[in-house]
Parts: C-alpha cells; structure tokens; sequence
C-alpha cells in the first residue's frame, strides 16, 4: 500500500463514516471545552493551539496502531493520516515544541529558585537569599550553571523576572523576589499534573470504546445524583467522599506495596518478572441536566 492510496477526506481508511467522525469531534470539543477558558484567560489563542494540535495529529498519526500494515513510516504517509503536507509534516517532525521548551524552562526556573533559597552558597544568615552579582565567584551565573547547565543565564534571568520572582538592579545585581515560582497557582508540578491527569482518563475512556471483549476494558464508574441533594448536604457528601475515597485509595496502595515486596524478592534470585504500572484516579465532579442526559445515554 502506498500513502496515495489514503484518502485524507470522506471516509477513512478504517472505515468510520461521517456520522462517526462528526460525533468524536463533538465528543473532542466536549471534552477539551473546560480548558478553553483557562487558555484564554493565560493568553493562549486558537493559532497557538492549531500549532500544537499539528504536533499531536503527527505523533498520534505515527504510532504503528493507526498506519495500515505494510505502509512505510514517511512524511507523506503521515501527513496524509494527519491531514498535513509532506512538506509541513517534515517540518514539525523535527521541530522542537514551544510547549516542551516552555515546560522544561519553568521546571528548571522552580529548580533555581529553590535552590537559590537553600543552598548554603547562595544564602546568608537565616536562609536569606543573598542578593547576587549576575557574573562573578559566586554569582546568579554560578547559580544557574550549577542548577540548570542547559540555559543561558540571561534566559533564566529572563524567565524569573518574567515570572516576578526576580528583579535585576542598577548595579548588575540580581535579587529574589519569591520563594516558589509560581505564575499565580499553576505551578509547573500543577501544569505537568493537568495533563497527565487528563491523559490518563482520555486513554481509559478510549480504550474501553475500542475494546469489544467487556473483560478486557478497564474499570471506569461515573456516579451521578440524579434527583440532586440538597446543597446543605454537600459539606457531607464532600466529608464521605475524602473520607471513603481516601481510605480506599490507601488499601489499594498497601497491597501494591506488598506486591512490590515480592517482585523485589524475586529480582534478588534473577527472576525478570513482567511487571505493570497500574494507577487508579477519584474525582469530583457536578453534573448538569445536559450532561445527565448523555450520561444515562452512553451507561444505560
């Protein structure tokens, strides 16, 4: 089969029709219209997220499980699948993610700023950070190049005082602002647990969509109250919900740890024993009488 032979427009080369593909992409804007407001309101605008959306049809396009068997693993077999040129799809195949470069600044900003905090060489009586000349012995380029060799120092002076966690004075000096870099609470621990979290559901829900055997679906419940509760019952519902979800979350992860006493065990007399990486989310969330509709649609 050659990548000519892909059609990128009508029906798909796995056979879905249009009425399939218009509800995924309702379901897709379904599922993403929650961060619409949150991207906005951080300055992210639809150009921003149809240059990340061409990385993510490519990767996904990529993957071995979507390219029919025998077709070769090109820029133009994947550009078709994603709808992209050959030409375009080159290009983002080598191309480093603004996102994945944004990330990794932030993390390495929180690193140096933390430090900066507790380092004994960057700290004076009381654990007062010291306010640094930007080059010297004992400096904030010192600093940078001990916490995060792979930036420039003016980058990350660049990014803290970007952040409003560091401020550079008249005399070439650099000083903390703040402990924690934080651009208001979307720390890059919460950012890098946003996306995971949603990953981890978004594959789930997959998954059991595409699985037509029921034992090999994953478990996966939604509990909706479907008269609603009076909202002076809530503060004891929440109490029941961290209550019982905490404590069944905790079970769960002693039996893991004892399993993981006997694969351990076991690597000691060289036994190579597969192992899986299995994790279980419990969430809360408020239905709405649209949704509770779709709800009892999909589960019956």
């Amino acid at each position: 089969m050659e990548a000519e032979d892909l059609q990128p427009t009508g029906q798909s080369y796995w056979g879905a029709d249009e009425y399939v593909r218009d509800g995924l992409i309702e379901a897709f804007i379904a599922a993403i219209n929650p961060f619409i407001g949150l991207l906005l309101k951080h300055g992210v605008s639809h150009a921003d997220m149809s240059e990340a959306l061409k990385f993510a049809f490519i990767d996904a396009a990529e993957e071995d499980v979507l390219l029919p068997e025998n077709l070769p693993t090109t820029d133009g077999s994947i550009g078709i699948l994603a709808g992209l040129s050959a030409r375009e799809t080159k290009e983002y195949r080598h191309l480093e993610r603004p996102s994945r470069s944004s990330v990794a600044r932030m993390n390495m900003a929180a690193t140096v700023l933390s430090a900066w905090h507790s380092d004994p060489e960057y700290t004076g009586p009381y654990g007062v950070p010291m306010e640094l000349d930007f080059d010297g012995k004992r400096s904030f380029t010192t600093l940078v190049l001990k916490y995060a060799e792979s930036f420039s120092p003016q980058e990350m002076l660049n990014e803290l005082v970007r952040g409003g966690c560091a401020a550079e004075t008249p005399r070439r000096t650099v000083r903390a602002l703040r402990r924690a870099y934080v651009l208001e609470h979307l720390t890059p621990q919460v950012l890098n647990y946003l996306g995971k979290a949603m990953n981890n559901l978004a594959n789930t829900l997959v998954l059991n969509s595409l699985e037509l055997k029921p034992e090999k679906r994953r478990f996966e419940r939604q509990l909706v109250a479907e008269t609603g509760i009076a909202e002076d019952q809530m503060t004891n519902f929440l109490f029941l919900l961290k209550e019982r979800g905490h404590k069944f979350l905790e079970e769960l992860d002693s039996w893991i740890k004892e399993k993981e006493k006997d694969i351990d065990m076991l690597r000691k007399i060289g036994d190579e024993t597969p192992k899986a990486y299995p994790g279980v989310g419990i969430y809360l969330f408020f239905d709405s009488d649209e949704q509770r509709e779709i709800f009892w649609a999909i589960n019956g």
